[in-house]
């Protein structure tokens, strides 16, 4: 084999690596479910759980704990206490408070979950 022929051989078999390769990443890609979708669906459990917070929450928070209002800015930094308050200690929302439905609770747990 000559030089020649060797590196014709050597083209094409680069040639034919990166068709594959490309073709694996473009399978990759379309397969796998983006971070766009992802994160649509946290903003989608986030709106739902600050509505909750603002409706059922915050009308208490403003009279009794105004330094602990929900906003959307600054609810997931509070996830970790919501968690701790309403499913662990059971703590919230108080007996004088409105109480939470099942699916409103269901709501907060996959906003959490999601996070």
């Amino acid at each position: 084999m000559t030089v020649k022929e060797f590196l014709k051989k050597a083209r094409i078999a680069i040639i034919v690596w990166l068709a594959i390769w490309a073709s694996i990443q473009f399978a990759k890609s379309s397969q796998s479910p983006s971070y766009s979708t992802r994160s649509f669906q946290n903003n989608d459990f986030k709106k739902e759980a600050f509505n909750i917070l603002n409706n059922k929450c915050n009308s208490c928070h403003r009279k009794q704990n105004p330094f602990m209002i929900f906003t959307e800015k600054n609810m997931d930094k509070r996830a970790h206490k919501i968690k701790k308050q309403v499913f662990e200690l059971k703590r919230m929302p108080k007996e004088e408070g409105t109480p939470l439905t099942q699916d409103e609770y269901q709501t907060l747990s996959n906003w959490i979950v999601n996070l």
